[in-house]
């Protein structure tokens, strides 16, 4: 299809022309009567794997091995007919089914006839040839009625010694201990666990290449996508998906209700042994046949499911008991250290149930944190220089495996939320990594749900048509640009979240980015951006008022709005006396803690401000309020104009005003924004133009 030097992809065009005119004729000529399966066009098969979202979820559609040779002429007769398909050549692919080959290890000829089964599609003398790197995967499977049986961790040098008969003592040893040796703890039972290991250099005698041990009771939770069962994050309690992530603990709760007999039947579980083997005569056909059964009572232990499922039934219980009490409890509360590390390792805990330990850097970061540590220390008499030399040798780290379940150093409850001991508590760098933000202050507006609901779309410059649906992240203060409030030297500080809260959590709260000058600046910052950013768009479709490009508003500084050029296409200006400018439009951009009490429930333009959401973090969590207003209202006073806002919405249009006004354009007739403008700067009214546009 294509020459030397070219390289490109293949087009929806070719796509479409290849199934209509090559692929499904194929079909049609070498099993038609299979031809209904196969969607009548390629349009129809686009429409046929798109979800509700778009989204592509693919399925397959088997030949029979035994057409595939007529398959192949009749394809290629096909596409010869086709300049752009000339000279093509395809490979195809045998699936096999798993659990198609079972048989008795102990009965030869069923293991002969599986064998043969395996292979009966190939040609073994090309198969088994020089070059010959075929691998076959074998599985001891190994159930009992009525139980869920495990595999004992103490026994995994001696599973890998029989899946290896031919390796030395020392070098099952470096296997067991090397990096490439996993061990899957079952349900945080550390005496449970399989393993998986590559073993290219210590199984090349054997022929083996990897060898995976594991349970079958993943099986009732196992997905193919993702659903209620997934590995879940801890950004998935974030208020905005705290509802999602109860409805999937519910669904899972319910799973292990069935698995515990709810509807009758029990919930078995299978140890299951695979080795990946090189096709070799004489080596395939006898590996795991020798098992003993005195030898498998050795490695594995078995359970009543009613005891295995319950375990975790109630295991889960808990865990949603923890990450359901932040559903009440307040925003400010969530955002404490302590809180953050019970989310996430609550988030641990509940995917160690259903799947492997997690290996992400996030999991080792609060794991260790969070769990109990023990020492060599037996007086608890060492300083903390000693304790970091007994960390460094070895002599004191967390305790997992001694504590299986219960390994976390504390569970404490106060203010109403669940929470790690808060003297142990990760630094606010890392959780915020935890979390997926880039910043703590980032997570803090992430557990103010309206920055997360409402928050707006940054302004674009591409048209209409090709924007996406994304919320843009809080952006960052520009520190060059900072304003020296001086808040720090007037006495403002982090107050108490909830009543009585004593001094040592006070200090565990997210530290002020930048000090408190540093978050004022910010909100100040956004409030110049988002202010433009929010601006009405004219009725029928006639795009925004405001004449500025996506950039220009996402740069926008205090010059914008000292400026006499306002950027709209109309405008209706109206004086504002400084009373008014300081006690009416000052209090319904920046209020109080207890102004935003009675405001509105249902507002326009403000929810979707990132520098609304900053500024009720910050009142929230100071206690000098009218202190830090005063210092803001300073440089509210220096700009020139503002949306003439009402308390529900910060954008007002309309094509009628009393009083002293004008319109801009001059003989203007339809809505325009009104704006306010600031009889401090002593502009007259008609001095007042649209950028572009000459004075009259």
């Amino acid at each position: 299809m294509y020459t030397p030097e070219e390289r490109r992809g293949v087009t929806q065009d070719q796509l479409d022309l290849f199934y209509n005119t090559c692929l499904r004729p194929a079909i049609a000529a070498v099993c038609p009567h299979f031809l209904s399966h196969w969607p009548v066009s390629y349009a129809a098969c686009l429409m046929l794997l798109r979800d509700v979202r778009q989204r592509f979820h693919f399925t397959r559609l088997d030949l029979p091995p035994h057409l595939v040779p007529q398959f192949k002429d009749s394809l290629l007769e096909h596409m010869g007919q086709h300049a752009i398909f000339g000279d093509s050549f395809f490979l195809h692919e045998i699936r096999g089914t798993k659990g198609s080959t079972q048989h008795d290890p102990e009965d030869v000829d069923a293991t002969n006839a599986a064998l043969a089964k395996a292979f009966d599609l190939f040609d073994m003398g090309g198969l088994l040839g020089e070059g010959n790197e075929w691998y076959l995967d074998i599985a001891m499977e190994i159930h009992v009625p009525d139980m869920v049986l495990q595999w004992k961790a103490s026994r995994h040098r001696d599973v890998l010694q029989y899946a290896l008969p031919s390796a030395a003592d020392d070098v099952i040893d470096r296997a067991i201990n090397g990096s490439h040796f996993k061990k899957d703890v079952s349900s945080m039972l550390y005496d449970l666990a399989g393993f998986r290991i590559e073993v290219p250099t210590a199984g090349a005698q054997d022929f083996v290449r990897y060898v995976n041990v594991y349970t079958t009771d993943k099986s009732a939770t196992y997905q193919l996508y993702p659903g209620a069962f997934r590995r879940h994050r801890p950004w998935d309690i974030l208020p905005h998906r705290l509802q999602g992530m109860l409805a999937d603990l519910e669904k899972t709760g319910n799973m292990y209700d069935e698995c515990r007999g709810l509807s009758g039947a029990l919930q078995e579980g299978a140890a299951r042994l695979e080795v990946r083997v090189r096709v070799v005569p004489g080596v395939v056909a006898d590996k795991l046949r020798d098992l003993t059964r005195d030898v498998i009572n050795d490695w594995v232990v078995g359970f009543s499911p009613l005891e295995w499922w319950t375990m975790r039934y109630w295991r889960l219980s808990a865990l949603k008991l923890v990450i359901s009490s932040a559903q009440d409890a307040p925003p400010r509360l969530r955002i404490m250290p302590p809180a953050l590390g019970m989310g996430a390792i609550a988030i641990w805990m509940k995917n160690a149930l259903i799947y492997r330990l997690g290996e992400q850097r996030w999991d080792t970061d609060i794991v260790k944190n969070a769990a109990f540590w023990d020492s060599n220390d037996d007086e608890n008499n060492a300083e903390e220089a000693e304790i970091q030399d007994m960390i460094a040798a070895g002599d004191m780290g967390p305790a997992l495996e001694e504590r299986g379940c219960y390994f976390v150093s504390a569970v404490e409850k106060t203010w109403g939320i669940y929470h790690l001991p808060m003297a142990r508590t990760l630094d606010a760098a890392t959780y915020a990594m935890i979390y997926n933000v880039n910043t703590v202050y980032e997570l803090e507006l992430a557990f103010m749900q309206s920055a997360i609901k409402r928050a707006r779309q940054e302004p674009r410059n591409e048209p209409r048509r090709n924007r996406r649906k994304l919320h843009g992240p809080p952006r960052p203060r520009s520190p060059e640009r900072d304003i020296v409030f001086g808040l720090t030297e007037a006495g403002v500080r982090v107050a108490p979240l909830a009543p009585g809260m004593p001094a040592q959590a006070i200090a565990h709260l997210p530290p002020m980015e930048g000090g408190p000058d540093g978050e004022l600046n910010a909100v100040w910052q956004d409030f110049l951006r988002d202010i433009l950013a929010v601006t009405p768009c004219a009725q029928g479709g006639g795009g925004s008022y405001c004449t500025l490009t996506g950039d220009e508003r996402n740069a926008a500084t205090e010059d914008i709005y000292s400026s006499t050029e306002l950027p709209f296409r109309a405008a209706i200006v109206k004086l504002a006396d400084g009373n008014t400018w300081d006690t009416v439009f000052f209090d319904r951009f920046f209020p109080t803690s207890a102004e935003i009490s009675r405001r509105p429930k249902q507002t326009q333009h403000y929810g979707a401000c990132h520098y609304w959401t900053r500024w009720q973090v910050l009142m929230s969590k100071v206690r000098e309020q009218d202190v830090i207003r005063a210092k803001l209202l300073r440089e509210f006073r220096k700009l020139k104009w503002l949306p003439w806002s009402s308390s529900d919405r910060i954008w007002v249009t309309g094509s009628k005003e009393k009083g002293i006004f004008r319109k801009l354009p001059e003989g203007h007739e339809g809505p325009a924004p009104k704006l306010a403008v600031n009889q401090r700067c002593g502009v007259a009214l008609d001095q007042w133009k649209l950028k572009d546009q000459e004075v009259a």
